[in-house]
């Protein structure tokens, strides 16, 4: 889903001479904990892990995405016990020492790709608070309200590690920040997160994914989609099939988690595979003006999207 050690250890408080937006950043203050607790016990880490770091920043470790004080204390142990660090298929097997490793140059790196983003989207604004985390392997990076029109972007130091190698992190980047850049284009008119229908989970996931190829045009299939890593090799040939079966379930938003979350999988087909057809819908719409997808109003992409689908239901080829 970087610049120097200097910029790495310091907490953003405004913009860099490169024009970098101001972020929040966990991990030095993290490397001090686990430094500090490297003697403890798993679990007796995880409990140090709630008392003493994630106490300190509850807007990030929010109740409403950790859940409880004891569910964020076992999902904690995930970070301190090799043996429960989750896996997934073509990710390779980290533990806490690589995670320590990644933070050392990933802010850096962010910060040379957040230009190239800013590059691409000139009006792109700093307005949404983002910070680098651990997100107890919940999430890579999680965009999310904490108010009704007060988005914040959190980035789990911790998944990006364990999914995404340095080769991908542009593409994950971008993938993030245009969550971000069409939300600020969006306002208002964004759809709830909660209530969020299949159809526009559909356009709001294949349109990043779409975006953060065409700014990494050099990238394969597998960098772009991560997970699975042959998600394009096992639908191509089942486009029509995988566009008969969301049609019916486009309008609600039960099917959300079904469509676009690892570890689940509509009948036959890969998880993840609604990424793959908003991809295309993406791509099949583009007319050559990146910024003015993030403007498409909801109820315009409700339409659209109600279209494409048909349009692949009835076997039309669109993959090249």
């Amino acid at each position: 889903m970087k610049l120097g050690l200097v910029a790495i250890f310091a907490l953003a408080t405004a913009p860099a001479a490169a024009q970098v937006c101001p972020y929040e950043n966990l991990m030095p203050e993290f490397t001090q904990f686990a430094q500090a607790t490297r003697d403890l016990a798993a679990t007796e880490r995880a409990r140090a892990f709630v008392e003493r770091f994630a106490a300190r920043h509850p807007r990030y470790y929010s109740e409403r995405t950790f859940g409880s004080r004891e569910q964020l204390e076992t999902r904690a142990v995930r970070l301190f016990d090799p043996a429960r660090t989750p896996k997934f298929e073509g990710a390779r097997p980290i533990g806490l020492d690589d995670v320590l490793t990644t933070a050392r140059v990933l802010t850096a790196e962010y910060d040379r790709i957040e230009a190239t983003f800013r590059k691409a989207f000139p009006d792109y604004r700093c307005e949404t608070p983002i910070s680098f985390g651990l997100s107890l392997y919940m999430f890579d990076g999680n965009l999310t309200e904490d108010a009704p029109g007060r988005p914040r972007m959190r980035f789990g130091v911790d998944m990006i590690s364990l999914l995404h190698p340095s080769q991908e992190l542009p593409a994950f980047f971008h993938h993030e920040l245009f969550h971000i850049y069409q939300a600020q284009q969006l306002g208002a008119a964004m759809p709830a997160d909660e209530t969020q229908p299949v159809w526009w989970a559909l356009w709001d996931e294949g349109l990043a994914t779409y975006v953060s190829w065409k700014l990494n045009p050099s990238l394969t299939a597998p960098e772009i989609f991560w997970m699975p890593r042959d998600l394009e090799d096992q639908l191509k040939s089942k486009v029509a099939e995988a566009a008969r079966m969301i049609q019916p379930e486009l309008d609600g938003h039960e099917a959300v988690r079904q469509w676009f979350s690892a570890g689940s999988s509509p009948p036959g087909l890969p998880e993840r595979s609604g990424y793959y057809l908003g991809y295309l819908m993406a791509r099949h719409l583009d007319r050559g003006d990146l910024a003015a997808l993030a403007r498409l109003a909801p109820e315009q992409v409700r339409r659209e999207a109600h279209a494409f689908i048909e349009f692949l239901a009835r076997g039309n080829n669109v993959v090249e």
